[in-house]
């Protein structure tokens, strides 16, 4: 793992740590408006190295954490750490319904032209609100 990377797990660890006490504890409607312009996307351009950088890390931690209810925790986290580098991005929730396991809601990050968190299970999903960083 590249030194830049490494610096970053502990600020990454506890911002996790933080966001998700802030999705289990506080309403939606306390949350939502910190987390961008509702409704707006960034423009698709090209990603950045850092969030490329960002990314890889993002996917790394949370394969040796494991937490299940993770999707919007590591969304929250990689625009957290993107925006205090001075990169916009845009956060992405959808919902889908799959036969025999109802309502499922799922959380997304892009940065540039690259989908930070959340592509591995982005697939099926109807885009029902952004988060954008104007």
């Amino acid at each position: 793992m590249p030194l830049k990377q490494k610096l970053m797990i502990p600020r990454v660890f506890v911002l996790m740590a933080y966001y998700k006490h802030q999705v289990h504890k506080r309403p939606f409607s306390e949350l939502a408006p910190k987390i961008g312009t509702l409704g707006y996307e960034t423009e698709v351009v090209t990603t950045p190295r850092d969030a490329v950088v960002v990314h890889e890390l993002m996917e790394s931690m949370f394969r040796r954490i494991g937490w299940k209810d993770s999707c919007l925790i590591r969304a929250l986290t990689a625009k957290r750490i993107l925006n205090s580098m001075g990169l916009k991005c845009t956060l992405y929730m959808g919902v889908s319904k799959k036969e025999g396991q109802g309502m499922t809601a799922h959380a997304w990050l892009r940065c540039g032209k690259r989908i930070i968190t959340g592509a591995d299970s982005m697939d099926g999903y109807t885009v029902t609100t952004t988060f954008g960083d104007k």
